[in-house]
């Protein structure tokens, strides 16, 4: 096993941080993988510092343009692990790209066809046992799959309950975002079976137990799919008083964002397009901002024409945040005109967010 791996399975187990960026852990330069990996490394370096340093209407084409970069190397990168099909040594160092940097689509498909069927081969499972949690947001028709697949024939116990792990979680996102309360019931029972079967199995997310635990805690608690919303209240940007039951029979959306969040920012043009679209009558969207300096705030909103309710929570830190448990930016609930949690996700959401609330609107009709 190579040192570096040794060192961050002994940082895992110890509850230490996960690496940021795993996708060239330890590769030779002059190895397959490191000849295509260092060909795109300086593309996407120039393409993030482009992006950082340009004006803000342009950033959306470097964006686009970043994305396309690592959809062709994700082609690439797919056809290399299977130029190398005997060398697991090339093909893992693949995945890993393809945890951290690859893009969904047919090419990522075929990348999770290729581990199920070649991940009993492999002599450093122990690589493999760490990345799979990475997958756990990835868009693939073919993962779940590949990880029941893992789950049911791999000889190495570890990489059967990092697998199960990864299913459990993914089932409970899928279940927040296509409102199912049948897959929330599936995600409490795969999670359930890590915790007994596989609680010690350690991954780049931590220890298995842990982390099913605190999502088997969130599929029960106040928050979950089909739950009455708790109330949220607090004083808005005009210093106006906020209470969420004040909203009753309306659709709400809560918005936990902040103007220091590049894809709460990204989500302003689309949620600008989803009061247009739904009467106020209908639908309200409620933002909890985590900015320090809410004058900045404000001067925002009224310039971008962004007119919908913003409470103050102060920071990420704020005791609204923390009241609903939030700890990603920016995450959305959406609530049914009876205030009943039918949605939720984290993270730019595109036109997911109107698609939701539709529905939401059409049940009534």
């Amino acid at each position: 096993m190579r040192p570096i791996l040794i060192l961050i399975l002994i940082a895992v187990l110890a509850g230490g941080p996960a690496p940021s960026s795993i996708a060239a852990e330890g590769s030779p330069q002059r190895s397959p993988y490191g000849v295509v990996y260092n060909e795109w490394k300086p593309a996407k370096q120039a393409l993030t510092t482009a992006i950082q340093e340009s004006p803000a209407e342009l950033r959306p084409e470097l964006r686009r343009q970043l994305r396309a970069l690592n959809s062709l190397y994700t082609a690439r990168f797919v056809n290399l692990a299977k130029a190398h099909a005997t060398d697991p040594e090339t093909w893992q160092d693949c995945l890993i790209w393809i945890s951290v940097e690859g893009v969904a689509g047919p090419d990522f498909d075929a990348m999770m066809d290729f581990m199920s069927d070649h991940a009993g081969e492999l002599k450093e499972e122990i690589r493999l046992q760490l990345v799979l949690p990475t997958f756990i947001p990835a868009q693939s028709s073919r993962l779940d799959p590949a990880l029941r697949h893992l789950v049911e024939t791999h000889p190495n116990a570890s990489i059967r309950g990092s697998a199960l792990y990864t299913l459990g979680a993914r089932l409970k996102t899928k279940a927040e975002i296509e409102s199912s309360l049948k897959l929330c019931d599936e995600a409490e029972s795969v999670l359930k079976r890590v915790i007994a079967e596989f609680p010690d199995v350690g991954t780049y997310h931590g220890r298995n137990g842990d982390n099913a635990q605190k999502l088997l805690d969130e599929l029960r608690g106040p928050f979950a799919l089909g739950r009455p919303a708790p109330d949220l209240s607090g004083m808005d940007l005009q210093g106006e008083k906020f209470s969420l039951t004040s909203l009753k029979g309306k659709i709400v959306v809560l918005s936990f964002s902040g103007h220091w969040c590049g894809p709460c920012k990204a989500m302003h043009a689309v949620e600008k397009e989803l009061l247009k679209k739904h009467s106020a009558g209908d639908v309200e969207l409620v933002e909890v901002n985590t900015d320090k300096d809410l004058a900045s705030v404000a001067e925002t909103m009224k310039k971008d024409g962004l007119a919908w309710r913003c409470l103050a929570d102060g920071s990420s830190d704020g005791p609204l945040s923390r009241a609903w448990q939030i700890e990603s930016w920016p995450t959305f609930y959406v609530l049914d005109r009876d205030h009943k949690i039918r949605y939720k996700a984290t993270g730019f959401l595109g036109d997911t967010l109107d698609a939701w609330v539709s529905r939401l609107v059409d049940e009534r009709q």
